[in-house]
């Protein structure tokens, strides 16, 4: 058979010959099939060098040799990409996709299928995706990936809701509201990745008591759309992630309780208008807090009125006491922008961080978050890494941001905050530091200080200033660090590693 005769038009390079082909979607680089280096390994290695591929490149192996001619149609994990397709019209490349995803299923028969992924947007027909689907479940597919528009017409295929073999599950939806059916049950799913969907407090309920044994749930630029109460209640959920798309300021009121007693792993990035209540976290490890306000006060907090500052403060304290147990903590910058305005929330922790061992933070080191994080450390005898990232303060505007930074790099700090600096807090297990993107200010030496004063077990130091946000960066850099160099740290074994970026 002539190679022209075994490549369909859709898999040609576009402007290629007929007798041209190539494989990697790269006309740079030529197959030679005189030859043949890997047709040697083992099925289940090329099977799973395949999977990092999209089936047009799969099919397009069949080139090779005569073992890789039908090897494609018994590959296990499928990829199927329609932006890997020649641009020649709309039509042709809609059709031409559907078309060969159709040509590949049915080829392939019923072997075993262990994943199968889709991203076809705008470009296919529900039906034929229907299809393509029911072929993956009597498969018996383990892992699906979907991201196709196909709710406005007739919603996701029914089919998928009730595969009994289905593990793992990531639907993209274009902002559509997920609709689930009255026979909705999948026994042995155990993790759930929803991306660009309109929850409802129905679809919540039906994954959790639909799903008995669901440990993982990412929620993905999700919309919470008209949710009062949103309730993520699971004694066997174990990851959950919520990173939701730009809320309107108006959903003030929506409430989300999360209960999870074998939760390890959670990871929040939302904005504080919505009201997070946690609770029964006893075996959580990591704890990613991000909290921000509205975009809308970012660049302008004079605008954010003093209540609602006051308001946002306590809810994220809140969050921060709820995630206490945890091993890592990992703290975005708005959280402590806010909270360090109102220092007295800190004094609200219920308890101490009495299994944090490493502690990331992001946050400008002016004086108010300096006394944050010298609270937070206080109240974590446990820890031994401590990481701090340096970056711009986000709540005030640019015209006022060089003042801030020339007063932090000529001032002095209050007295209450040289007294608190001053006091012993011994940081008996703490090894290693690391701050980046230091900009050579009194707050950042302050805290210096204090870390090297009190952490006498502390054996790495690494510090990276940065030259990027502002002139005569290296001067301050050089007198920053002559400064530190003069002053004695607790430990003996100290090793200091100094960078600029």
């Amino acid at each position: 058979m002539e190679l022209e005769s075994r490549v369909p038009w859709f898999l040609m390079e576009p402007g290629s010959s007929k007798n041209a082909f190539f494989v990697g979607g790269s006309s740079s680089e030529k197959v030679s099939i005189d030859k043949d280096i890997i047709s040697n390994l083992h099925d289940s290695i090329i099977y799973h060098i395949l999977s990092f591929l999209d089936m047009k490149y799969v099919v397009q192996t069949c080139v090779l040799s005569k073992r890789w001619e039908n090897m494609w149609k018994t590959v296990p994990n499928l990829n199927f990409k329609y932006v890997n397709f020649p641009l020649f019209r709309k039509d042709r490349i809609r059709f031409g996709f559907m078309d060969f995803v159709d040509m590949v299923m049915y080829h392939r028969g019923m072997f075993k299928m262990k994943s199968f992924k889709i991203g076809c947007g705008w470009c296919c027909n529900p039906l034929r995706v229907n299809s393509w689907l029911l072929n993956a479940i009597n498969s018996k597919v383990e892992e699906v990936h979907i991201s196709v528009d196909m709710m406005r017409s007739s919603g996701m295929p029914l089919c998928l809701y009730s595969c009994v073999t289905l593990r793992i599950l990531k639907l993209e939806n274009d902002f559509n509201l997920l609709v689930t059916p009255e026979d909705f049950y999948l026994p042995n799913l155990k993790s759930l990745h929803l991306v660009a969907v309109v929850l409802s407090e129905k679809l919540i309920a039906d994954v959790f008591d639909k799903c008995p044994v669901l440990e993982t749930l990412i929620f993905e630029r999700c919309l919470f759309n008209h949710i009062r109460v949103l309730s993520i209640s699971s004694l066997v959920l174990k990851t959950l992630v919520i990173k939701p798309e730009k809320t309107p300021c108006y959903l003030h009121g929506c409430r989300i309780n999360i209960s999870a007693p074998n939760l390890i792993s959670f990871m929040c990035r939302d904005f504080v208008t919505r009201n997070y209540y946690l609770e029964n976290l006893f075996s959580l490890e990591k704890a990613h807090v991000d909290l921000r306000i509205e975009d809308t006060y970012v660049c302008e907090a004079q605008e954010l009125p003093d209540e609602r500052r006051e308001e946002y403060a306590q809810r994220m304290i809140r969050c921060l006491s709820s995630v206490q147990k945890a091993k890592t903590i990992i703290i975005s910058p708005s959280l402590f922008e806010i909270v360090s305005e109102y220092p007295r929330t800190l004094h609200q922790l219920a308890a101490s961080f009495v299994n944090l061992t490493t502690l990331r933070i992001q946050a400008w080191l002016y004086r108010n978050c300096l006394w944050g994080i010298v609270c937070i450390l206080k109240n974590s005898p446990c820890i031994e890494v401590l990481i701090l990232d340096v970056v711009e303060k986000n709540c005030v505007s640019y015209q006022n941001y060089q003042f801030l930074v020339q007063e932090m790099l000529d001032g002095n700090l209050p007295e209450d905050y040289e007294d608190e600096l001053r006091v012993q807090y011994p940081l008996r297990h703490l090894k290693h530091i690391e701050i980046r993107w230091l900009q050579g200010c009194i707050s950042e030496f302050k805290l210096l200080q204090f870390l090297l004063r009190n952490a006498a077990s502390l054996k790495v130091l690494k510090l990276t200033a940065t030259q990027r946000r502002r002139a005569k960066t290296e001067e301050t850099i050089a007198r920053f660090y002559d400064k530190l160099k003069a002053f004695s740290p607790a430990s003996p074994e100290l090793q200091v590693s100094f960078s600029m970026d």
